[in-house]
C-alpha cells in the first residue's frame, strides 16, 4: 500500500477514543513539560522545581520574570502545541489540513473578525461583573472568601508579571501570553476538541457548548469562568463560520494582547480602568449588557446561515 493511501492511524478509532488519546498527549505533555523545566530550572537558576514550590518573591526581578517566561513557553510548547502536532500527524491524510490552517486570510474577514471582537469585549467585561457577583457564600461563606482571596491573588501576580518596566517585558508578554497562547490554545480547543465534539454529538452547538465550557474550565478561575465561556462560543462559532483558524488565532491574540497591554500600562503609572472596565464598570454596564444582547441575538438570528455547511459535512465524515 503506498504513503498516499495508508489509512492514518488514528482514523481506526472512534471519536471517544481519539478524545481519550488527546487527553493522554496533554497529560504526557504536562509531565515532560516539567521535567524539561526541572532541568533548565536546575541549570540556570539552581531551584528544584518539585521540591521548591515557592521559588518567587513578592517583588519580581527580573530572574524570577525569566523564569516564569521560561516555565510559560516550555509548557505551552509541551502540553498544547506538541500534543496538537502529534495527533494532527496521526489523524490527517496527506495533502489534508486537518487544523484548516492552510487557508487564507483576507483583510476583509479580519476587519470582520475586528468588529466582533470590539463588540464581544465589553459584553465578556459585563459578564466578568455578573461572575464576581457569584459566591460561594449559599454553601459555605468559608469556601467563598477561600476562592476570592485566591483569585485576587493570582491577579495582583499577573498585574506584577505584565508590568514589569521596559519595552522588552511587554514584547516579551506579548509573545508568550499573546502570540502563542493564541496559537496553541486554538489548534488544541478548536482545531481538535472542537471537531471532535462535533462527531461525537452530531450537534455543532453542543460541540461549541462544551468545547467552551472545557476551555474556560482549564484556566482555572472560577470568577472568570463565565466570560471565558462566553469568549469560547464566540471562537467556536468563529472556527465554523470562517473554516479558517487564523481567524480565531487573530481574536485569541486581539483579546490576550489588550489584556497585557492594559497591564503594562498599569505598571507604569497610567490610568487604564476606564478602557480595563468597559462594559463591566458602574457606569458602563449598561453599554456592556446591551452589547451582550445584541451579539447574543445575532447569533441565534444568523448562526444557522453563517455556518460553513461543507466544514461540518467535513468534519462529520472525516
Amino acid at each position: 500500500m503506498s504513503q498516499e493511501s495508508k489509512i492514518p492511524f488514528l482514523r481506526n478509532f472512534n471519536p471517544g477514543m481519539n478524545l481519550m488519546t488527546v487527553f493522554s498527549l496533554v497529560f504526557l505533555g504536562v509531565i515532560v513539560g516539567d521535567l524539561v523545566f526541572w532541568m533548565l530550572a536546575k541549570a540556570f537558576w539552581g531551584v528544584n522545581t518539585f521540591a521548591e514550590n515557592n521559588v518567587l518573591s513578592n517583588e519580581l526581578t527580573p530572574s524570577t520574570f525569566a523564569y516564569i517566561q521560561t516555565n510559560y513557553i516550555v509548557h505551552a510548547i509541551c502540553v498544547f502545541l506538541t500534543p496538537a502536532t502529534v495527533f494532527r500527524r496521526l489523524m490527517e491524510f496527506p495533502q489534508q489540513d486537518y487544523f484548516l490552517i492552510r487557508r487564507v486570510v483576507t483583510l476583509r474577514m479580519a476587519g470582520i473578525i475586528l468588529l466582533v471582537f470590539l463588540a464581544c469585549f465589553p459584553a465578556a467585561n459585563f459578564l466578568v461583573y455578573f461572575n464576581q457577583q457569584l459566591d460561594f457564600s449559599f454553601i459555605s461563606p468559608e469556601i467563598g472568601e477561600q476562592i476570592k482571596a485566591m483569585e485576587n491573588s493570582n491577579d495582583e501576580f499577573k498585574i506584577q508579571l505584565l508590568g514589569q518596566p521596559g519595552y522588552s517585558s511587554l514584547f516579551i508578554n506579548l509573545a508568550t501570553t499573546a502570540v502563542l497562547a493564541a496559537i496553541g490554545e486554538e489548534l488544541l480547543f478548536r482545531g481538535i476538541f472542537q471537531r471532535l465534539f462535533i462527531k461525537l454529538f452530531r450537534n455543532v452547538h453542543v460541540a461549541v457548548i462544551v468545547g467552551a465550557a472545557l476551555f474556560s474550565f482549564v484556566h482555572f478561575s472560577y470568577y472568570g469562568f463565565i466570560p471565558r465561556f462566553f469568549m469560547g462560543m464566540a471562537l467556536g462559532y468563529i472556527y465554523l463560520a470562517t473554516a479558517n483558524i487564523w481567524y480565531c488565532i487573530f481574536f485569541h491574540f486581539l483579546n490576550n494582547a489588550l489584556g497585557v497591554t492594559m497591564g503594562w500600562l498599569m505598571g507604569h503609572g497610567y490610568d487604564v480602568s476606564f478602557f480595563d472596565s468597559f462594559g463591566g464598570g458602574t457606569d458602563t454596564k449598561w453599554i456592556g449588557f446591551g452589547l451582550l444582547v445584541i451579539v447574543v441575538a445575532c447569533l441565534i438570528l444568523m448562526i444557522n446561515k453563517l455556518i460553513n455547511k461543507e466544514l461540518i459535512h467535513e468534519i462529520k465524515e472525516y
